[in-house]
């Protein structure tokens, strides 16, 4: 493998990225792991891989995926070349021609750059952002406030099973912005059934008996802290239950001696909070529907 393109992915992904404007040591065994799958990656012979033959330059990648349940194509726009909008048109058609009867494509491309843009001026429609941030600059400022003492935070068991699957299915239900919306209620209980057989610990929100909000905090095989789902029931959002979930999700990441948190979301009410928690959107996630 050419070791220049190998670098050139390396220090494009999004957590390299981060880490370099924090001024953060990157975690050593996400470092091998990630090459490895870059290796991995450009070597699938099942993946389409396109480079300029001219410049010997490496530009995109696309293969057939699936993102919570849907049946995509994934197409990695990672380093972002700068192009015409006719060019990213073509792109496009690149995509939808060789990989047939799979009806929508999700580019995975730096947020605001120039051809994020272009593909939002061809009908894209944000299905997400990756957002990164410090486990320390969360608990900053979230330890300033004052969280209500009638509301307990436990971990997932049976008895809340029914109640947290509720509060995930309405929570995305009634969310305008939410890519779940449509799934059924069934979809959640799975999620949520999966959780406890392998015992995550998953985190509740309870308030006399019942539950009111919940959050999935895990770390990654490289060690990153990843945020899997929050959700807060309607009628006990705008009362700080997703802050005092963050709050004990990350003091769970402290003391696993995790110092970085990623998540993907598509709500309105995680990215305006993430925020303030100076939690960073590096790439997203836009969908193009096949004409």
């Amino acid at each position: 493998m050419n070791r220049k393109l190998l670098d050139l992915l390396y220090d494009n992904s999004a957590l390299v990225k981060f880490c370099k404007s924090k001024d953060i040591p990157v975690p050593k065994k996400y470092t091998s792991t990630r090459k490895n799958d870059i290796r991995e990656s450009l070597s699938d012979i099942s993946k389409f891989t396109r480079h300029d033959e001219k410049k010997n330059k490496y530009l995109y990648q696309f293969f057939a995926s699936n993102d919570i349940g849907l049946r995509i194509i994934k197409v990695d726009v990672q380093i972002a070349p700068k192009w015409s909008v006719l060019e990213t048109r073509d792109m496009v058609e690149d995509v939808f021609k060789n990989v047939k009867r799979i009806k929508r494509a999700h580019f995975y491309v730096p947020v605001k750059s120039q051809i994020y843009n272009q593909l939002l001026e061809l009908g894209g429609r944000s299905r997400g952002e990756e957002l990164l941030a410090s486990v320390d600059d969360g608990l900053k400022y979230l330890s300033k406030y004052e969280f209500d003492k009638n509301v307990k935070v436990v971990k997932l068991n049976k008895e809340l099973r029914d109640e947290v699957v509720d509060i995930e299915y309405l929570a995305h239900k009634f969310s305008a912005t939410s890519r779940c919306e449509n799934f059924p209620r069934k979809m959640f209980l799975g999620f949520v059934d999966g959780l406890i057989k392998y015992d995550v610990d998953a985190l509740v929100a309870v308030e006399d008996g019942k539950a009111i909000g919940f959050i999935v905090p895990s770390i990654t095989r490289t060690k990153i802290g990843h945020i899997m789902s929050i959700s807060v029931h309607p009628e006990a959002q705008g009362r700080g239950v997703s802050k005092l979930l963050y709050y004990e999700a990350l003091k769970y990441f402290k003391k696993k001696k995790v110092s970085i948190y990623a998540g993907v979301s598509s709500t309105n009410e995680v990215l305006g909070f993430s925020k303030k928690l100076k939690r960073r959107a590096m790439y997203a996630y836009l969908e193009l529907v096949r004409k």
